[in-house]
């Protein structure tokens, strides 16, 4: 033994026997995350989300070491070598180092106690967190709500949503979040669901969809609006498409207008119609994508075998003489009707009908002295001719002697305008009435309508005066209607507001050249 070292164990010896044995230091441990520590007299752990429990400090005193001696064995107190181990975690975490007096060290950490010490083990989260998309399906359309399954050792904190990059977060289970998709283009993109656990850890589930907000394409040529004869079967050609998703089915329905509509597979390229009978029909083509959108096409047309009736409205009555060589009549039939007329000396053999010299009227000028007759035949718009034709019979007389009784009899054998008024009201009281809708109906084509503040030139059918009813007529005002043409007796019709009541229309004609309008 060298001299130094037998001095220093001397030294200690004496001290040692003089006084007794002192505390070394005292080890604190912690733990941070769930983990363990274990050691001499240690046994501190922390459980997840818990708090650490268990021994987590113990005091160690000197230790007495003895050599031997020339004359007997000498001793000294020596502080002792303390190991502590870093044990496993949770499911899940493992042992990320120490800090404090252990850092640097392994799992295992060993320390001289000279002093009093601390130092913490941490345990980290090395697992990553599991989600699972559970929808969607492969094309979406409309809101749709993408819903997935997570779990973590450590506890999700929340799971991020995106769809065609659209972010929406939910941090409670069931985890879901809802989207739009009528504000996204469409096309492929993906439907992702990012789980987060409450380390941080992440993990990702992708689907890859297709959005499809666009209605299919759906070109249906073919006849609408048309009125056929009976026999006919109308066809259509049908093209469909679509850009995103595909078309899925392209069906047809053929049904009576006013029916449901009953679809079936249309066939191939397109639709023939099978023969039915009189009537209004609907022809509708819907095309539906893959997706769920729908694009639909309405066709209509009418089976019509029933011949039109025509009837006249205005002009020389039948059996009626006159001295007008210029004459006028207006005649009506269903709508869409065409008409052919003819004028001839009611003695001769009619010759063939011909087109009339306007749409609802037909004007003869040059009259002889004579009999004649005028008749109109009307065609609907299926090719149905009227059965037979309407006659009028009438004679034009030579015209008197003298002005006056000259401008009297023509005035007598004009043809008189007959017209009706219409109208619908609601809120008549004591002190006024508004009218909803004044209609006049029945004017002969080329004919003027006036009253006041209202005046339409060149006129025909049906002539709406609503820009008079800006406001509710008072009780006993009148609106006095004037319908007139050169060559025919004017019509005036006079509506009268009533308190409390109808209003009432009343009627007066005025010959060609007359001054005042008489009872007609």
């Amino acid at each position: 033994m060298s001299i130094a070292r037998l001095v220093l164990v001397c030294v200690a010896f004496f001290a040692a026997t003089a006084t007794p044995a002192l505390a070394a230091g005292t080890l604190s441990v912690s733990v941070s995350g769930p983990g363990r520590v274990v050691g001499s007299g240690i046994d501190c752990s922390r459980a997840l989300g818990g708090s650490v429990t268990g021994d987590c400090s113990e005091d160690y005193a000197n230790v007495r070491e003895c050599i031997d001696g020339p004359i007997r064995p000498i001793c000294l107190l020596v502080p002792p070598f303390v190991g502590v181990t870093a044990g496993a975690g949770a499911p899940g975490f493992a042992f990320d180092g120490w800090t404090g007096d252990c850092a640097g060290f392994g799992a295992s950490c060993s320390l001289e106690m000279d002093a009093d010490y601390r130092a913490t083990a941490v345990f980290k989260d090395v697992q990553d967190p599991s989600v699972t998309l559970t929808n969607p399906g492969a094309l979406l359309r409309g809101g749709v709500t993408l819903i997935a399954s997570a779990s973590d050792n450590a506890g999700i904190a929340r799971v991020d949503f995106t769809l065609a990059g659209v972010t929406v977060s939910d941090s409670a289970a069931p985890y879901s979040a809802g989207f739009d998709t009528a504000v996204m283009k469409d096309g492929a993109t993906q439907a992702k669901a990012v789980a987060v656990d409450t380390s941080g850890r992440t993990k990702e589930h992708a689907i890859a969809v297709t959005l499809d907000d666009t209605a299919p394409t759906a070109q249906v040529d073919g006849p609408n609006g048309v009125t056929f004869v009976p026999g006919a079967t109308p066809a259509w050609t049908i093209q469909a498409s679509d850009a995103t998703s595909g078309v899925k089915t392209v069906t047809c329905s053929l049904v009576a207008t006013g029916a449901p509509a009953s679809f079936s597979p249309c066939p191939a390229g397109g639709f023939t119609a099978p023969v039915k009978g009189d009537g209004a029909y609907v022809f509708t083509t819907r095309v539906t994508d893959f997706a769920g959108n729908v694009a639909e096409v309405v066709r209509t047309y009418a089976i019509d075998g029933i011949a039109p009736l025509s009837s006249v409205l205005s002009g020389v009555a039948d059996g009626a003489t006159t001295s007008e060589t210029s004459l006028t009549w207006a005649f009506e039939s269903e709508p869409g009707a065409s008409f052919a007329c003819r004028v001839y000396p009611a003695a001769l053999t009619p010759g063939p009908f011909a087109p009339c010299s306007a749409a609802g009227s037909h004007t003869a000028a040059g009259f002889a002295p004579g009999v004649y007759a005028f008749e109109v035949q009307a065609t609907d718009a299926a090719g149905n001719v009227e059965v037979g034709s309407v006659r009028r019979t009438f004679t034009v007389a030579p015209a008197p002697a003298g002005g006056g009784s000259s401008l009297n009899a023509a005035a007598k054998s004009a043809p008189q305008i007959r017209v009706n008024v219409t109208f619908t009201f609601k809120n008549s009281t004591k002190k006024q009435t508004t009218l909803t809708s004044l209609m006049v109906r029945g004017v002969p084509t080329g004919a003027t309508v006036s009253a006041k503040g209202f005046k339409k030139t060149n006129a025909k059918g049906d002539v709406s005066l609503k820009k008079l009813l800006k406001k509710p007529f008072k009780a006993g005002s009148t609106i006095t209607i004037t319908v007139s043409k050169p060559g025919m007796g004017t019509a005036i019709k006079t509506l009268k507001i009533l308190p409390r009541k109808t209003p009432t229309v009343s009627t007066k004609c005025q010959a060609p050249g007359a001054t005042n309008a008489t009872a007609c």
